[in-house]
């Protein structure tokens, strides 16, 4: 699904950026981290917690709800934060938790018994627990929704972005096996970044800091579910059900509007089905910059008489990296949001600010496609790739040497599911990663999309275990999609869709990925003087034709150490850059 993000101020709301100190946090420290994270913004605020040797500064949105995300006891012994969202407890009954205070409940149940808990939690989150002394970082059972970790001599960084740790730091090393894997993969595998020692959390983890001290449990593996057996009569019907499930968790407890990003494909149509049949009252949001979707999606508006609202401009350009690399930049565009959203919605902005849509969450098609329709091509032959064997090929012998030199013994290849399924390995690597080349628009920074702002049925932990189940070949592509629209919304398949032809003669296993829908555009990256001047002098790629074939990554990678320059160790930058950037 297609879909430009709507920065709430600037940022993503509910982020924190966290300081565990193996001695008392100094006050130097605290308000460098504050310079590195804070950016102001029309419906964003912040809180600190800070408490001998640990410090929190916490971004929430100003809304009612945002006091369910937090939770201080009168003694600060117990604290609790919330970064995303949990939106039910798997007992029995399922309790669902929207509209409580999460993080209340989280600090309940954790002093009555424990973390055992955890891993009946449904949604995507981190939860930052302080009992005293001791830290608990906790992410949600795929780790979708990020925690970036640095560990450095005087103690821990937590953020749920990697920016503000990286612009805190005065001499980042470059991690040499990541840069190489971007380039081989087309983005960053395994949650590691571009910063060596700077990783995101591992998937279903608890992470506790005590003293001097750092553990890590694993407290959830995951498992498709069991369908063995089943009827394929039961089978369609569970993923229904289950899709049902995910979406009434994400939406109970809200009496006021439900949004959502409604495009001209099956993704955002199979959620809208589902909210109306939950009685929701749907409010539609669509970009006009695609002619195909918003044709469409004023026929399903029609069609089941919704409020809609067309996005006439771009609120802001996601695939532009400054925004989430250069803190000047962004702070610079975060000013100028109110007039952006004015002209991105003409004669409707006040209408949308008291129906609270810059501030509810809202539903998303996101990873609708890759979870139950099929995965890219392009990434089930990348999976394939050896970094030593095609590495040899297009890297230099120096470069290569640096990017294989900290492998050790492990595997060349990448580091995906034992038993191989291609939605796990998809949703566990590229919706996790630092940097993607993604050959599509706003991709650039799929973390992105997991936030509090945004609510993504699709990726519900329940529905993928399931979906995981499923035999590829006997239900991808779109034929499981097909099957589950016509016995629970048949209706539904009577309205043109996107790519409907290419869909129904099943061509998408022939079409090639088109990386040049994705940006940076060729015309940007042909304009661009210092690039060009970067690669004649490449110290990276052995001929011009491996250049190009990793344009797009280059491209990335050499913006990247423009942006991060001077808080990079000097000699990194002069291995990948030469004199380009003293020009």
């Amino acid at each position: 699904m297609f879909l430009r993000t709507i920065l709430l101020g600037g940022r993503e709301m509910l982020r924190i950026f966290g300081y565990y100190g193996f001695g008392n946090c100094r006050k130097s420290l605290i308000s460098r981290i504050e310079k590195a994270f804070k950016v102001k913004g029309m419906f964003n605020k912040y809180i600190v917690f800070n408490q001998r040797n640990i410090f929190l500064n916490y971004e929430m949105a100003k809304t009612d709800e945002a006091k369910n995300f937090y939770f201080v006891d009168k003694n600060k012994q117990i604290a609790c934060f919330i970064v995303g969202n949990i939106y039910a407890y798997e007992g029995s009954p399922l309790e669902i938790l929207a509209g409580r205070n999460i993080a209340k409940i989280v600090a309940q149940k954790y002093k009555v018994g424990g973390l055992g808990f955890i891993k009946k939690l449904r949604g995507v989150f981190n939860i930052i627990l302080i009992d005293k002394k001791q830290v608990f970082l906790i992410n949600d059972h795929l780790g979708f929704s990020p925690m970036y970790i640095y560990q450095t001599d005087l103690g821990i960084l937590f953020c749920n972005e990697p920016e503000p740790i990286i612009w805190l730091n005065e001499k980042n090393r470059i991690d040499y096996t990541s840069t190489a894997e971007f380039l081989v993969y087309g983005f960053v595998p395994d949650g590691k970044t571009f910063i060596s020692g700077l990783a995101n959390q591992v998937p279903g983890t608890i992470l506790k800091f005590r003293d001097k001290e750092i553990s890590t449990k694993k407290y959830a593996d995951f498992k498709p579910t069991n369908i063995s057996g089943m009827p394929e009569r039961e089978k369609i019907k569970s993923v229904g059900d289950v899709f049902r499930e995910s979406v009434q968790i994400r939406s109970h407890g809200n009496n006021e509007n439900v949004f959502l990003e409604l495009s001209g494909g099956w993704d955002t149509r199979f959620i809208l089905a589902n909210l109306i049949s939950l009685n929701k009252k749907v409010f539609a949001c669509t970009d006009a910059i695609r002619r195909e979707d918003l044709a469409i999606a004023k026929k399903i508006i029609r069609k089941m008489n919704l409020a809609h609202y067309i996005r006439e401009k771009f609120i802001d350009a996601d695939s532009d990296e400054r925004l989430f690399y250069d803190l000047t930049f962004l702070r610079r565009q975060t000013a100028k949001m109110a007039v952006k959203y004015k002209q991105a919605f003409p004669g409707k902005f006040k209408d949308l600010i008291g129906l609270k849509y810059f501030t509810l969450p809202r539903f998303t098609g996101l990873f609708g496609t890759e979870v139950l329709g099929f995965v890219p091509f392009w990434f089930t032959r990348t999976i394939k790739k050896d970094l030593l064997a095609d590495g040899s090929r297009v890297f230099k012998k120096e470069f290569l040497f640096k990017a294989l030199k900290n492998k050790g013994g492990k595997k060349f290849t990448m580091q995906t599911s034992g038993q191989p399924n291609a939605i796990y390995d998809f949703v566990s690597q590229v919706s996790r990663t630092y940097l993607s080349a993604y050959p599509s628009q706003s991709w650039a920074r799929p973390t992105k999309f997991f936030s509090y702002q945004f609510l993504h049925p699709f990726i519900d932990s329940k529905f993928v275990r399931l979906i995981c189940a499923f035999e590829s070949k006997k239900h991808m592509p779109y034929k499981l999609y097909e099957k589950v629209f016509k016995r629970h919304f048949p209706s539904y398949l009577k309205i043109p869709w996107t790519h409907q032809y290419m869909r129904r003669r099943n061509d998408m296993n022939t079409k090639a990925p088109d990386k040049s829908d994705g940006m940076p555009p060729d015309r940007m990256i042909y304009r661009d003087k210092e690039f060009i001047s970067f690669l004649k002098k490449s110290p990276i790629h052995k001929t011009d034709k491996a250049i190009g074939g990793n344009l797009k990554e280059l491209y990335f990678l050499f913006h990247w150490f423009k942006i991060y320059q001077s808080v990079l160790d000097p000699s990194d930058v002069r291995f990948f850059t030469g004199d380009t950037l003293n020009q």
